[in-house]
């Protein structure tokens, strides 16, 4: 009996497989699943959406350049200065996106699809997505009031274990 790649060794297959799973892992390539949009209650001010309270705090940190032919519209910018782009079309966001931020045994406080972010009519909108451990903007908290209108330099807590900046 031989064993080489011409024939139907299934060994090989189990070996290769395991190897393109430790390859994966490696080089941090993680396939997320598409969702669906959450469609909340709207407390109204401006076109209909709760309108949050402008925060004064600036961060300190000059932020990563972005990928060549990649256009970044806005950012939520960690305290340690790695941020999470915000591309201009809606995008929900999770404890995948901000892993890397949070201590490791604290991570799974963040839901899966912990928020949403819309870019319509030129401004961003944030919802929370009936997270487990909710969602405040500049220390009110945003859970069941439908979508929020963000402001450039808003306070956005995850969880309560997580305070990032949305930058534009």
């Amino acid at each position: 009996m031989t064993m080489g790649f011409g024939g139907n060794n299934p060994w090989l297959l189990f070996l290769l497989m395991g190897l393109l799973a430790v390859i994966s892992a490696v080089i941090g390539v993680r396939i997320r699943k598409p969702s669906l949009a959450y469609a909340g209650r709207s407390a109204s001010t401006r076109s209909g959406y709760l309108q949050c309270a402008t925060a004064t705090y600036e961060a300190t940190k000059t932020s990563k350049p972005s990928a060549a032919g990649t256009e970044i519209s806005a950012r939520f910018l960690a305290a340690g200065g790695g941020y999470v782009s915000i591309p201009a079309n809606v995008k929900n966001l999770g404890r995948d996106d901000f892993w890397s931020f949070v201590v490791p045994g604290k991570v799974s406080m963040i839901s899966r699809d912990h928020l949403r972010v819309d870019f319509e009519n030129g401004e961003y909108y944030i919802e929370d997505l009936n997270s487990t451990n909710g969602t405040r903007i500049n220390g009110s908290s945003i859970n069941d009031k439908g979508r929020c209108l963000l402001n450039d330099g808003d306070l956005i807590e995850l969880a309560g274990i997580l305070t990032i900046t949305f930058k534009t």
